[in-house]
C-alpha cells in the first residue's frame, strides 16, 4: 500500500510513522552524499588534484546518483518490492566511507560513484510513497520528507569534518555502520506499496510524459540551475574557508550551516505552497537569493555577517524544491516515481554537469571570483521560471495545480 495511505490496515498514526522512517532514510542517505565536499581540501591535497578535477569528480557523483533516479522511477512504478528504498542508505554508506582510504584519483571515483547509485536507488520510491498519501496537505507531506533528507546532507559535511579531524581520514571507513543499520531499520518498519496504474513498458512513459514535456522542461530547466547554484557553492566554499584561515571542523561546521538554512527553507516552502500561488514561490525565491549571495561575497572575513548572509541565501535557494516535486508529480500522476526521480534526480544531475564547469572558472580566476559569479545564477533561473511558466505551464496545467494541492 502507499506508505502515507489512510486505511484499515494501516491507521493514520502508523502512516505518519512511515513517513517518518522514510525521512529518517532521506537524511540518512543524504548525510553520505554530502561528506565529500568539506574533505575536498584534504583529498585535494592527497591526490595531487586541481580545481578541475574536483569539479568534474562532482559531476561524476551527480550523474551516478541523479541521472540515473529515473531508471529507479521508472523500475519503483513497476513493484511492489522495497529493494530500492531499503538498500540504499547501505550501498552510499558502504562506498562513501571508503573515500579515506582511496589509493588514487581512479579508485576515488570509483568510490564516488557506486556511492551514487544508493543515492539514486533510494530516492524515487521513497519521495513517491509519501507523495501518494492520503493526507489533504501534500505539500507539508512531502517538505517533511523532502527536509529529513536536507538536516541529513547538512550534518553530513559536520559528521565527516569532525570525524576525520579526531580520528583520520583513514578511519572514515567506520562510520559506514550507522548506514547499514538504518537499512536494516528500513526493512523491519517499512511497508511495501502498491504499485500505481502506470502505461506499460517505456513506450507508455513516454506516451504520459510527451502531453506535458514543456511544463515539464520549464520545471526542469529551473531546477537544474537551482541545482547548479547550490552544487557550485557546497562544493567550493570549503576552499574560500580554507585560504581565509578556516580549520577542518570550523569548515564544515559552515558548510553544515548552508544546508541546514536550507533545510528549514524546504520545509518553510513547502508548507506555504499549500496556501499561495507556487509560480510566486518558485521565481520569487530564487530572485531573492542573488542579492544575500552578493552580500556575501562582499564581506572580506569569515564572521556573524558573512555566516547570516550565507544561511539566508540557502533559505531562500531551497524554498521551491520541494515545489518542484509537487507540481511534476500532478503533471503525471501515473508515472509519479518516475516524476519525482526527475525533480529529485536528473534535475540536479544536470546542475551537477553545469556546476563541473565552475572547476575550470576556479582555476583560471580563483574561487573568490567564482563564488561571486555564481551569485547571479539564481536570478537567470528565476527570470528563465518567469518566461517558461508563463507561456507554457500556464497553458497546460489549470491554475489549481499551482495552488492547493
Amino acid at each position: 500500500m502507499d506508505l502515507n495511505e489512510v486505511s484499515p490496515s494501516l491507521s493514520r498514526r502508523g502512516a505518519r510513522l512511515q513517513v517518518g522512517f522514510l525521512a529518517l532514510g532521506h537524511a540518512v542517505t543524504d548525510a553520505y552524499a554530502a561528506f565529500l565536499s568539506p574533505l575536498w581540501p584534504i583529498l585535494a591535497a592527497k591526490l595531487g588534484i586541481s580545481m578541475s578535477l574536483v569539479g568534474l569528480s562532482t559531476s561524476v557523483m551527480n550523474v551516478s546518483a541523479s541521472f540515473m533516479q529515473p531508471l529507479y522511477g521508472y523500475w519503483a512504478d513497476r513493484t511492489r518490492r522495497r529493494i530500492f528504498v531499503v538498500a540504499g542508505p547501505g550501498i552510499s554508506a558502504f562506498f562513501m566511507c571508503l573515500i579515506g582510504v582511496v589509493p588514487s584519483y581512479a579508485a576515488l571515483l570509483a568510490a564516488i560513484a557506486l556511492a551514487g547509485v544508493g543515492v539514486a536507488a533510494f530516492h524515487p520510491q521513497a519521495a513517491a510513497s509519501v507523495g501518494t498519501g492520503g493526507y489533504r496537505r501534500k505539500g507539508l507531506a512531502l517538505s517533511v520528507f523532502i527536509t529529513g533528507g536536507a538536516v541529513g546532507y547538512a550534518a553530513g559535511p559536520l559528521i565527516a569534518s569532525s570525524f576525520s579531524a579526531r580520528y583520520g581520514l583513514e578511519n572514515l571507513y567506520l562510520l559506514a555502520f550507522p548506514g547499514v543499520l538504518t537499512s536494516l531499520t528500513l526493512y523491519l518498519c517499512v511497508a511495501a506499496p502498491t504499485p500505481r496504474p502506470a502505461p506499460a513498458g517505456l513506450a507508455g512513459v513516454f506516451r504520459d510524459l510527451r502531453p506535458r514535456l514543456k511544463p515539464l522542461s520549464a520545471l526542469y530547466a529551473v531546477s537544474a540551475l537551482r541545482s547548479a547554484s547550490t552544487i557550485g557553492l557546497v562544493t567550493f566554499l570549503p576552499f574560500l574557508l580554507r585560504e581565509r584561515g578556516l580549520s577542518l571542523v570550523e569548515g564544515g561546521s559552515m558548510v553544515s550551516l548552508f544546508l541546514l538554512a536550507g533545510s528549514v527553507g524546504g520545509m518553510v516552502g513547502g508548507a506555504l505552497s499549500d496556501r499561495i500561488d507556487r509560480r510566486t514561490l518558485l521565481s520569487g525565491s530564487l530572485a531573492a537569493a542573488t542579492p544575500l549571495l552578493m552580500a556575501m561575497n562582499a564581506i572580506d572575513h569569515v564572521g556573524v555577517s558573512f555566516a547570516v548572509f550565507l544561511a539566508l541565501a540557502s533559505f531562500t535557494l531551497a524554498f521551491s524544491n520541494p515545489v518542484n516535486v509537487i507540481l511534476a508529480q500532478e503533471l503525471i500522476p501515473n508515472s509519479i516515481n518516475t516524476a519525482s526521480a526527475l525533480m529529485i534526480g536528473s534535475s540536479w544531475g544536470t546542475g551537477g554537469l553545469i556546476a563541473a564547469t565552475f572547476g575550470l572558472f576556479a582555476d583560471a580566476y580563483g574561487v573568490p571570483a567564482l563564488l561571486r559569479g555564481i551569485a547571479f545564477v539564481p536570478a537567470g533561473a528565476a527570470l528563465l521560471g518567469l518566461i517558461l511558466f508563463r507561456r507554457q505551464v500556464a497553458q497546460t496545467v489549470d491554475s489549481q495545480t499551482f495552488k492547493r494541492a
